[in-house]
């Protein structure tokens, strides 16, 4: 989780809880066994926190089958609101982007409670509720894990505070934004087109967006065929002699280098733009 995350527990020194929960208690007041259950605890005694912190470190591990029993034990004890918010955080902060997992998991939360009509008559708390929380469980474990976005946040946070102490220091900062400056002319000139007012001041139109600032990184057959047209077209259209060289077409039909995706060349040759 993130360092600052307020819905993380919070445990003294001496291991007792100092943040309350707002989560609802057990259904029953009995374990497995028979005997009473204790606070924060499930119907196996277990202690909730160590379940929910189980969960997290399975799914982080791609241990299907424990993600499943953390899902099955939280829910069926009555702690269903700590496994949703749980696995919804979860599935934010340990799993790939690139798999559609976060969506998949608030879906099965509104199955699990009811929320869609043709189950309106499921519950976070039978049989149903607990299926979609295990196989919310098994989405997550299932997923390739990673926590980048949480490290970019973290690391984004320090990134700020270490830029105002150099400053204070009168020093340049160890660690800065990727996006720099954001000057015309450096090294992300290519942000500044028609859409900014920047752009626009140095007369670049939609001619210097075709050219530099709509390139990207993968580019299709027939999508660069209909660039093409598209780009002699609004050379026909316009009323000046200017024209795209075929060294600027050539430029806005390839991709970006991904190794340095902001170079873009100086084109000193008149074009659609100049005035």
């Amino acid at each position: 989780m993130s360092d600052n995350a307020t819905d993380q527990l919070k445990f003294s020194s001496d291991g007792e809880l100092e943040q309350s929960t707002d989560d609802e208690q057990p259904t029953d007041n009995l374990k497995d066994d028979g005997d009473p259950m204790g606070r924060f605890q499930s119907k196996a005694g277990y202690s909730i926190f160590n379940l929910a912190s189980y969960l997290q470190k399975c799914i982080r591990r791609s241990d299907q089958e424990g993600a499943a029993f953390a899902a099955f034990e939280l829910t069926r004890s009555g702690y269903s609101k700590m496994y949703w918010s749980r696995i919804l955080c979860i599935s934010v902060e340990d799993v790939s982007f690139e798999e559609n997992v976060t969506s998949q998991v608030r879906s099965l939360y509104r199955l699990a409670i009811g929320r869609v009509e043709a189950v309106d008559d499921w519950g976070a708390n039978n049989e149903r509720g607990r299926v979609c929380a295990i196989r919310a469980a098994l989405t997550c474990a299932q997923a390739e894990s990673s926590r980048l976005p949480d490290y970019m946040h973290n690391t984004f946070e320090r990134i700020a505070d270490e830029r105002v102490t150099a400053a204070e220091e009168e020093r340049t900062p160890k660690y800065d934004f990727p996006a720099g400056d954001l000057n015309p002319g450096g090294n992300h000139d290519a942000i500044f087109d028609m859409h900014t007012s920047a752009g626009s001041s140095k007369n670049r139109g939609y001619e210097h967006f075709l050219v530099h600032s709509s390139r990207t990184d993968s580019m299709a057959d027939m999508e660069a065929r209909f660039k093409r047209i598209n780009m002699e077209l609004v050379a026909e259209a316009d009323d000046t002699s200017a024209e795209f060289t075929e060294e600027e077409f050539d430029h806005a039909l390839s991709t970006v280098d991904l190794d340095d995706p902001w170079e873009e060349p100086d084109f000193e040759q008149e074009t659609l733009d100049s005035e």
